[in-house]
This record gives C-alpha cells, sequence and structure tokens, in this order.
C-alpha cells in the first residue's frame, strides 16, 4: 500500500512537472511567434533595376536536347510547340543505332542508307533550328553491342567522314556551323576512359578533316556525365599532345543547385590543358539526372529562370534543356517524371511548367539590365532594347508555401504613356493571360507583384509614347498631335544604348514656339545625359535678335546662327548632327544652315537625351514640338509625331 501511494505522488508530481513545462514551452512559443507570424504574413521583398544598359544579353539558353526516348521521328508530333522556343540548335543522340543503316541491294552488296538520318535532320531544320548532332552509337555491323568499341575503327570512320560530308558538304546539304559532338556520354555509355575515348575521338576528327568542298562545321566533345575533372583534363591533355581539333569542350550537368553548375564551368575553364579558344557548351541540362516528379512540376521551371540567372554571365556558349519531348509511358501514365519540356503526344502532348520558363525568357530583349538590389529568394533577369522597351523575367525559388509580395522598381525609367503586361504562372493562373493596360509613368515606374512559390513571371513594358501633354500638331489635321514642353510639365526623354558605339548621330524636329517674345534668356532645346559634356542646342534671346546655337561635348566651339523668324507664331524645322569619322557638326533651320569641323571626336552621348529641356530640367524651351526623330549611326532610334488614333465607332 506504501509503494502505491508513492507512485502516486510520483505520477501527481510527473503531470504537475509536465504541466508545467508544456505551459513554459507554450509561453516560449507564443513569444517567440510575433515573429512567425510575421514570416507567415511575407514581409513585402523588393528588387530594383538601374534601365539603362551597358551590354548584349547572352542568349546562350535557346538550345534543346532530345533522348532517344523513341526510334521514330519525336518531334514532329510537337511541332507547333517546339517552334514557339524559337531554338537555335536542337541536339539529338542514337543517330546511328536507329533505323537501318546498312542495306543490300538487289544484287547482295552492302550500302549505306541515310534516309532515316536525314529525316531526323530535316525534322530538325523544319522546326527552324541547326542540328547538333550527337555521333553516336556504333550500328550492328560496326559492333556487336551498341556502346563497345570495336577492335577496328575503320568501319565507324566511314560513317561518320560520309555523315559530315553530307550535311556539311556543299554540294549535299550544305548545312551552316552544324555542330559534331563525338559520343554521348562515354565515361557511362561504353565506360570508357579518357584514353579510350581519345581514339574515338580522334578517328572522327581525321574523318572530319577529310571532308571536301565543306561549309563551316565544329567537332567537339566528350559529352561526359558531369565534369570529372582528371577524367577531362586527361582527354584534353592527349589532344594538346597530338594537335588535334577541338572546337568545343563539352559536359553535361544535372545540378539542383545551379550554382553547382556554375562552378563546374569555372573549373573547367581552369583545367591545365583546357583550350582556350574552345566553346563551352553544356550539352544536357536539368534539375536532376534520374526520373522525378518535379520534373512535371513548377520546381523544375523556377529552376531554370534561377539556373539562367545565374549563368547568363558564365562564359557558357550554349546550354542544352534536356528534353523536349516525354516519350510514352509503359503504364500509360501523362506525367511519370521524364525530363520532357512536353508530355508525348499519346496523353495530349501538354506543356509542363518549365515549357513556359523558356516561352517567357524568349521574350527578353536585347540588352540585359541588372539589378541594383536583389531579393535571395527570387531569381530575375532584366533587358531592354536599348530604348523605352523593357522585359523581366522572375521565379519565386522559395520553398515556403505563402505566396510572397514583391515590389519591382525601375529606377530612371523615363516619363511618358505606358503598355504594361504581366504574366505570371502558378497552379492558379493562366501562363498567356496578361494582366495589366495602358499606364502613365511620371518619375519611375514601381509595379507590385504576388508569386507563388516556385511561380515563374514574364513582365513586358513598352512606352507607346514620351508625351505626356499634348497639343494640335503641325498639320493641323484632325488626330495629329504635337508634344508640349514648358516648366509646368515634363521633358521628352529617351535613354542611349550604352553597349553602343554612337559614331554619328542626327536630331530632327518641327518646333512653334510659345514663350513670352519680350523675355531674353536662354532657352535649351534639348541636351543630353552626360553632365560634364553634353551635346547640346539652345535659343538665345537678346535685346534685339534671336540665336541657335549647338555645342557638342569636349569642345569649346560652338555652332551659332540668328533665327529672326523664331516667335512668328508658326512651326520652324530644325536639325542637328554629327559624324566622329568624318569631324564634322552642322545644324539647320528651316533652310538656312551652318557647318563646322571640331578636333576631338573622343565623346560619348551619355545615359539620355532630354528633348526640350536641359539635363537638370530647370530651364524649358517653352513650345510644340512635333516629328521628332533621332537617328544613330545611320539608323533611326526614335521616330514620333505624337499623333492620337481615332477612336473606334
Amino acid at each position: 500500500m506504501y509503494i502505491r501511494k508513492k507512485r502516486k505522488r510520483y505520477y501527481k508530481f510527473f503531470i504537475l512537472a509536465a504541466l508545467t513545462v508544456m505551459c513554459s514551452l507554450v509561453l516560449l512559443f507564443l513569444s517567440g511567434n510575433k515573429s512567425l507570424i510575421k514570416k507567415a504574413a511575407r514581409e513585402t521583398g523588393e528588387i530594383s533595376f538601374d534601365i539603362i544598359s551597358h551590354k548584349r544579353l547572352n542568349k546562350f539558353w535557346s538550345n534543346f536536347a532530345q533522348g532517344g526516348e523513341e526510334q521514330g521521328l519525336m518531334l514532329n508530333p510537337a511541332a507547333v510547340e517546339i517552334r514557339k522556343l524559337q531554338p537555335e540548335y536542337i541536339r539529338i543522340d542514337h543517330l546511328f543505332d536507329f533505323g537501318s543503316l546498312e542495306k543490300k541491294d538487289n544484287e547482295g552488296k552492302s550500302y549505306l542508307d541515310f534516309s532515316f538520318i536525314d529525316s531526323r535532320v530535316d525534322e530538325i531544320i523544319n522546326l527552324g533550328a541547326k542540328p547538333f548532332l550527337s555521333l553516336s552509337y556504333f550500328p550492328s555491323f560496326v559492333s556487336p553491342q551498341i556502346t563497345t568499341i570495336p577492335s577496328s575503327l575503320d568501319s565507324w570512320k566511314k560513317i561518320v567522314g560520309l555523315t559530315i560530308q553530307k550535311y556539311s558538304g556543299k554540294n549535299y546539304k550544305n548545312l551552316s556551323l552544324v555542330y559534331y559532338e563525338v559520343w554521348n556520354e562515354p565515361d557511362l555509355f561504353g565506360q570508357m576512359t579518357p584514353e579510350q575515348y581519345y581514339e574515338l575521338y580522334k578517328s572522327v576528327v581525321e574523318a572530319g578533316n577529310k571532308c571536301s568542298n565543306c561549309s563551316q562545321f565544329k567537332i567537339g566533345g566528350p559529352a561526359i556525365t558531369t565534369l570529372k575533372k582528371d577524367w577531362m583534363n586527361n582527354f584534353l591533355k592527349l589532344v594538346k599532345q597530338n594537335n588535334l581539333r577541338l572546337d568545343f569542350v563539352s559536359f553535361h550537368s544535372y545540378q539542383i543547385d545551379p550554382e553547382k553548375t556554375l562552378w563546374e564551368v569555372s573549373e573547367l575553364r581552369k583545367l591545365p590543358y583546357f583550350p582556350v579558344s574552345s566553346e563551352v557548351i553544356i550539352s544536357e541540362w536539368g534539375s536532376m539526372p534520374e526520373m522525378s516528379p518535379s520534373h512535371d512540376s513548377f520546381f523544375d521551371a523556377s529552376h531554370t529562370v534561377k539556373a539562367i540567372s545565374i549563368l547568363k554571365n558564365s562564359n557558357v556558349n550554349k546550354l542544352f534543356a534536356f528534353e523536349l519531348k516525354d516519350g510514352p509511358d509503359p503504364e500509360g501514365k501523362k506525367y511519370w517524371g521524364r525530363w520532357g519540356l512536353l508530355t508525348h503526344e499519346n496523353f495530349g502532348l501538354n506543356p509542363k511548367p518549365r515549357y513556359y520558363s523558356f516561352l517567357y525568357l524568349d521574350r527578353l530583349l536585347d540588352y540585359e539590365i541588372t539589378p541594383i538590389i536583389k531579393q535571395p529568394e527570387i531569381s530575375t533577369i532584366g533587358s531592354s532594347d536599348g530604348k523605352t522597351n523593357y522585359s523581366f523575367v522572375l521565379a519565386n525559388n522559395s520553398e515556403q508555401e505563402s505566396i510572397l509580395p514583391l515590389k519591382l522598381t525601375l529606377n530612371q525609367l523615363p516619363p511618358g504613356k505606358y503598355v504594361s503586361n504581366v504574366y505570371i504562372y502558378d497552379k492558379t493562373l493562366d501562363p498567356q493571360i496578361p494582366q495589366g493596360g495602358e499606364i502613365t509613368i511620371q518619375s519611375g515606374g514601381v509595379f507590385n507583384l504576388n508569386l507563388a512559390p516556385h511561380a515563374i513571371s514574364l513582365l513586358e513594358l513598352s512606352r507607346i509614347t514620351a508625351c505626356l501633354a499634348k497639343a494640335e500638331g503641325e498639320s493641323q489635321q484632325p488626330y495629329d498631335m504635337s508634344a508640349r514642353v514648358d516648366a509646368s510639365g515634363l521633358p521628352l526623354i529617351y535613354p542611349l544604348n550604352q553597349a553602343d558605339n554612337f559614331r554619328s548621330g542626327k536630331i530632327s524636329f518641327s518646333f512653334k514656339q510659345l514663350r513670352k517674345s519680350g523675355e531674353n534668356r536662354k532657352y535649351f532645346l534639348f541636351e543630353n545625359g552626360n553632365e560634364k559634356s553634353s551635346l547640346s542646342a539652345w535659343i538665345e534671346k537678346s535685346s534685339y535678335l534671336q540665336y541657335l546655337h549647338f555645342k557638342i561635348p569636349n569642345s569649346n566651339e560652338e555652332l551659332k546662327t540668328t533665327i529672326s523668324t523664331i516667335d512668328d507664331g508658326g512651326w520652324h524645322h530644325f536639325s542637328f548632327y554629327f559624324d566622329k569619322d568624318k569631324k564634322i557638326y552642322g545644324l539647320k533651320y528651316d533652310s538656312e544652315q551652318s557647318v563646322s569641323s571640331f578636333s576631338n571626336n573622343d565623346f560619348n552621348l551619355g545615359n539620355f537625351i532630354f528633348i526640350g529641356s536641359n539635363l537638370l530640367q530647370n530651364n524649358f524651351s517653352e513650345g510644340l514640338i512635333d516629328n521628332l526623330e533621332i537617328s544613330l549611326n545611320n539608323n533611326v532610334y526614335y521616330s514620333e509625331n505624337f499623333n492620337e488614333e481615332p477612336a473606334e465607332e
């Protein structure tokens, strides 16, 4: 009895202690739960871009690989969907072991029939792409096993030589810049040593060098499964020692963390025998090499954008996404963890989320603009056409379940009227239906997005007019409008693409003066965005005369002409031009011209040209501008007449 009572007291004590600990833990949890609640609500993330572009965007990702999922033509059934991806190159393997390459004529003599390979190459060309041919694997008459190196490579060399002659020969297909990659994953398929692979590679180079009257083509390899540094370096050493051509070095990279692929590229280029003149090509690339539900999910979509954003400045020349299309599942499933961007046509040929990543990436423009404020869990790539069109691709790489509010700020965005389209693809939103419309921007642009985990987004912004205030145009016809520039509004601002070297330029427009004729002062017609030394033109009125001035950067000289009729209430025509190579600059006012020379042609045009104002926006021309045209390097860069479209009935 005593023992039992003692146990009961112990049980009561234990329960009391446990309750005390639990209460303490609950209080501790609640005291810290403010931060958890705050985290669940997801504070707004911020990304900020400087909209000036300084270099071309390397669109190295517009290449795709197709594995040997089927022995027939795999791409034709998905032709419509693949063309939308605008592929530059398409890589195929199983070139020689699919189809019947060796046939016999009526007399029983063997000959090589390339009709099936022709159909596969034509399939690529018909999709608007160039062929990237993985020279694999051995046909049965070369080796009893498709990955077993035969004792003699003579038959192999014959096949390869005919292949190169057929597709690169000017008297045959005459395809320019076909890539011939020697084998596919030799460290796996054939389990070759670097020395064994080198002999295979050398045989292809020898066969290719015999190609006569051929268009330019490229030979390379080794297309190993991942960057095995010792394996790769030993192969590269043999290539260098024997002075063999190696136009490109290729390997495969399937990494959950794209930083590891970036590391692989960096380590490859550091190898002692890496040929610095060779291209670096990742001829198969994805998130993971094994089958996985991730390949059917939004994870692969966001992973693609993240990888591209990391690798775009890594000196990778070409990146091949693996693969375009799933094979058919033996169990009849539409989604079965294969790597394709598209499901098989037997199950509806549905685009997977990763497919739309590439559609969005293809909408990026020619010049890269870089973020100055980043959000760790958001991958983003910004672009511009060098003028006033912008495109951004974003992906939320977060594993958190809550939606991330995101503020995207575009610094120095010129004022004007824009059309914005925002595409967001997640489990609830259609990737092809945009949100947005026409907007007016006066000082910078701010866009608010809500991105679910692993969602991808495309933001496109296009300025439709720089004018925020309009008046009657020069022709005085219906819907003919002009831009009003005065101190009550904003100037017309036009970005200049700093990735280009402008050797010549011309600025012309019609102008109607509105300021009071009695004022004696200086009025700017335009000034460029270089604060230290500007390209500028202005009107200056003295007591009796008015003068037009034009000055180029880095020069103490300026052109000057009298414009006595400027305040007659009518329209007048201005034109200003310069040519660095000829070292001349000139102006034209109506029919009056003035031309002069200059000595120092080492100047740039800055980031912007302000029309109707100076750079500081404290001195306006006070008038109307119509039929504006800015030409650079003899090409029309901007052309605006500020007209309005008639209303639809």
